[in-house]
C-alpha cells in the first residue's frame, strides 16, 4: 500500500479521505481493509478533536463544535435538524479510534417523546443518521 499511499489517503482538517478501490487493490492480503458496505461513511476522529461530526440525513451535514454538555439531539439540531428522508429510528453514535471502536444505536424519536434520556456526546463523536427504506 506504500507505493499507493498517496493516491489512497488524503489528510482534510480532521478527516482521512479513504479512496477504498484504491486501497483494496493495492494492499496485499494481509493488510487488506475489510469493507463491509461501500456506501457507508468513514470518519477516523483525530486526538485532540473539538468537536462532533453529523453526517447522513440531516440539513447540514458536516462538523458541529463541542461544548460541555451538547447532547445528541443538540447535534442534530445544530445541523439543522433530520431531512424528510431521516429515520428517527436508525441513528448511530461512533465513539473512540477506528480500530477500538465503539457503536451506539439510537432511536431520536424515543428521545423527543421522553421515554430515553437524550446522550450526551464527547468530542471526536460521529453521528450517523440513516435514512428510510424507500
Amino acid at each position: 500500500m506504500r507505493e499507493h499511499r498517496s493516491r489512497v489517503l488524503r489528510a482534510s482538517g480532521p478527516f482521512v479521505l479513504i479512496a477504498l478501490s484504491l486501497a483494496v487493490s493495492g494492499c496485499h492480503a494481509e493488510t487488506r481493509p475489510t469493507v463491509a458496505c461501500l456506501a457507508d461513511p468513514a470518519y477516523v476522529p483525530q486526538d485532540g478533536a473539538t468537536e462532533v461530526v453529523v453526517l447522513g440525513e440531516v440539513q447540514l451535514p458536516g462538523r458541529v463544535t463541542y461544548t460541555s454538555g451538547l447532547t445528541l439531539r443538540g447535534a442534530i439540531d445544530t445541523a439543522g435538524g433530520l431531512t424528510p428522508l431521516a429515520a428517527p429510528s436508525r441513528v448511530r453514535v461512533v465513539r473512540g479510534s477506528a480500530a477500538n471502536a465503539c457503536e451506539q444505536d439510537v432511536n431520536v424519536a424515543r428521545i423527543a417523546s421522553g421515554r430515553i434520556a437524550d446522550p450526551e456526546l464527547r468530542a471526536g463523536d460521529l453521528v450517523y443518521v440513516g435514512s428510510r427504506e424507500l
